[in-house]
């Protein structure tokens, strides 16, 4: 079927769109090092699970040879006196460490679950968003977000699912974390881990 718009069918357009999109290869391309940012977080209160979170994003990426990942500290001393807006400041950090890409990761909520993995009074409960920013352009190759508090079945029957894999246990907000990781991540055909 063709939907016809003006002097042009849909279909022209669609071929005519895809053109321009695969038009520059260069840009079509996969970063080959992409820096992982210091972790942030969204609130003060935050801050105390920043290094627990960013523990496992390290341990995360620690088999693909294509991440750099950055302390706060390693940062600093990368830009030094470097001032500029944040896409500035990354391009300098991209040159300064030959990557042509950047991941943010922002904690939303981090809580731990209360009680045991029979019985918790309160579940484990995690937020937290991403961006992979090209360095060059500022432009956004992959983005996500995960929301999830751990719920029982008995009030919504759609977990059953993953309540099964998790043998209808209350997981951890670090088995969680995990669990988010592996998902989100891999859902970004950028942050992959490059077939060996």
């Amino acid at each position: 079927m063709t939907i016809t718009m003006g002097k042009l069918s849909f279909s022209a357009i669609l071929l005519l769109l895809s053109l321009c999109l695969c038009a520059n290869p260069a840009q079509a391309r996969e970063p080959e090092r992409i820096m992982v940012m210091p972790v942030t977080a969204k609130s003060i209160d935050l801050e105390k699970h920043l290094a627990v979170f960013t523990a496992q994003v390290r341990t995360y990426f620690s088999n693909n040879s294509r991440m750099v990942m950055l302390g706060d500290d390693q940062l600093q001393s990368l830009l030094g006196a470097s001032t500029g807006n944040n896409r500035q400041l990354l391009q300098v950090a991209g040159e300064k460490l030959g990557c042509q890409a950047a991941l943010s990761v922002t904690l939303e909520r981090y809580r731990e679950r209360l009680g045991d993995e029979y019985s918790a009074t309160d579940p484990a409960s995690l937020a937290f968003s991403f961006r992979l920013i090209n360095v060059a352009d500022g432009k956004v190759l992959c983005f996500g977000q995960f929301d999830e508090t751990q719920q029982p079945v008995s009030e919504n029957v759609l977990t059953i699912g993953q309540a099964f894999k998790r043998g209808f246990k209350w997981i951890t907000v670090g088995d969680l974390t995990g669990e988010a990781l592996k998902r989100k991540f891999a859902a970004c055909p950028e942050l992959a881990d490059p077939a060996p």
